[in-house]
């Protein structure tokens, strides 16, 4: 427990970290983008942990990073998967994702499991959701891509259906 971070520090780095590589991409050199990708992709770990923080900018900030990695470092990507995997990251933040009572971290938690299960049907990850949910449900998994006004409406039924 007591090298454990505090929340404000876990915030302030994930913060300073999100502004370089993701908000201001655009101003840091590239050089120092790949250098820190790189280093990022070393200590991948140090954010899956960061996504079990209790305060919320610090798992978005997370996020952004872990698409950041997946997107430039392909081998990190399948490293991340599979942490989230072994770790229980995952599952987390599937309850999250389906349960959460807060819409963001609703958002929040189904982006982390998209990017997550983005591998073929026979990866692992999707072999743990199959065992995970009804197989009347896995038929939606190949639904085609939704319209936005498709996806506004579904997010509008959606909050209603909590609210009441």
């Amino acid at each position: 427990e007591d090298n454990v971070p505090s929340d404000l520090l876990l915030m302030v780095t994930s913060c300073i970290l999100e502004s370089i590589l993701c908000s201001s991409y655009d101003t840091t050199k590239p050089e120092h983008f790949a250098g820190l990708v790189q280093v990022l992709s070393k200590g991948h770990r140090a954010l899956m942990a960061m996504l079990r923080s209790s305060t919320p900018i610090v798992t978005e900030n997370t996020a952004l990073l872990l698409q950041l990695l997946s997107t430039n470092s392909p081998e990190t990507a399948q490293l991340i998967r599979n942490d989230a995997l072994s770790s229980g990251v995952l599952l987390q933040h599937f309850h999250n994702a389906v349960f959460s009572p807060l819409e963001g971290q609703r958002f929040l938690s189904r982006y982390l499991c998209s990017l997550w299960m983005s591998g073929p049907m026979t990866c692992e990850e999707k072999q743990l959701l199959k065992r995970m949910v009804p197989m009347g449900f896995l038929g939606y998994l190949d639904m085609p891509i939704l319209s936005q006004m498709e996806e506004d409406q579904l997010d509008a039924l959606e909050r209603g259906g909590i609210e009441e």
